[in-house]
């Protein structure tokens, strides 16, 4: 499977963004799958669905984009924060027990931001 997968990851476009005003969490679920488009019905939606894009966070100030079948490989800047608050947010959300950050404060705000979601936090800073 994971060789399947990599093969249809490499045949889709990828943006790298990085952000000079702000950092991205990474956790330990930390792939994103988003579906902006279409109703999936009851089956679902996986990597190859068209229009699904896929979030992977690579470092505190860069993320992964993978979108539709093709072969562009583009690195840009994103510092939209509604954007960001998202990714981090839905990171936040479906870790397993991890959620490694830059800073307390922003782990703090997500936790009070997500509290409707019964995952138990546990911040700590070393």
């Amino acid at each position: 499977a994971a060789i399947q997968n990599g093969k249809i990851y490499s045949q889709m476009n990828w943006q790298f963004f990085y952000s000079k005003t702000s950092s991205f969490l990474t956790s330990d679920n930390p792939l994103i799958y988003y579906e902006p488009k279409i109703d999936t019905g009851p089956y679902g939606y996986g990597i190859a669905t068209p229009t699904v894009e896929k979030i992977v966070p690579l470092s505190s100030n860069l993320i992964l984009w993978i979108g539709d079948l093709g072969n562009k490989i583009l690195y840009r800047e994103l510092n939209d924060k509604k954007v960001i608050r998202y990714i981090n947010s839905s990171i936040f959300v479906r870790r397993h027990q991890f959620v490694i950050a830059k800073d307390k404060e922003l782990l703090e705000f997500l936790s009070k931001r997500t509290k409707d979601y019964k995952r138990p936090i546990n911040i700590k800073v070393n």
